[in-house]
Parts: structure tokens; sequence; C-alpha cells
């Protein structure tokens, strides 16, 4: 008895949830395009340098450069800045979706891909009929 109930557990089976999918559904995928807005803050970049000479105070500016060349206790300090920016970018982007299709039967199928062949056997039905009736009459 056990044997016997050991081989119909072998030999039963069922469906996975993917061998269902793959026997019952196509696996199509369609392209969806989505737009990426980003925005890179770029921070602020400070250097200072110190050395000897005998050279005049100055500063420089321009635009979001800074730069300030001091003499103080016989010595010179050099800064500089360059003020933060803010950069706005957009991408496109591709991405692949996988879409469950319910399997259409074969010959759902056959018909939707084949539809004009019905008609067409009609025709040529009707066309032997009548050739037959003309040939009789002769």
């Amino acid at each position: 008895m056990k044997k016997l109930l050991f081989a119909l557990l072998l030999l039963s089976s069922c469906y996975t949830k993917n061998q269902a999918i793959e026997k019952f559904c196509n696996k199509d995928t369609i392209q969806v395009s989505t737009i990426i807005h980003d925005t890179i803050i770029i921070d602020s970049v400070q250097v200072d340098t110190v050395f000897s000479q005998d050279v005049d105070s100055v500063y420089l500016v321009k635009d979001k450069i800074e730069i300030r060349y001091i003499k103080k206790y016989g010595k010179i300090y050099l800064e500089g800045k360059c003020k933060g920016d803010t950069v706005f970018y957009t991408k496109e982007v591709f991405i692949n979706a996988p879409v469950l299709t319910k399997k259409i039967v074969w010959y759902k199928q056959l018909a939707a891909d084949y539809w004009f062949i019905l008609p067409l056997i009609l025709l040529i039905l009707i066309a032997i009929k009548i050739f037959r009736k003309w040939l009789n009459k002769q």
C-alpha cells in the first residue's frame, strides 16, 4: 500500500508558477520611456597659501571666482575661492517592461491570422458549383 502511494506521488505532478506562466501566457515586453530630472550641486572650493615677498595686497573678483592677495607682517597670504554652482540636467531613459498576456488557443489564433481564407474557400465552392451546372446544361 505504501509503495502504491509513493508511486502515485512520484507520477503525479503539478505546475509551478513559472511553468504555468510559460504554458498559458505570452512573455512580451514593451519599451517604456521615462524622463529623469536631476540636480548636481557643486560646492565651493577654497585654497590658501602663504609665501614671503614684498608685494602689495590685491583683490580679484570675476564672476564666481574671488582671489585675495594680502601682505601682512612681511608675509603674503593668497586665498582663492570659487563659488558653488548648481547644474540641472534631464535624461530620457528607456526601460523594457515585461507584459504577460493570455495565450490564444491555436484555432482562434489561426482564425485571427487567416480570416480571409474561409470566404475565399466559399467563393471557390460556389464557383465550382456554378461551373458544374453550366457543364451539365451543355
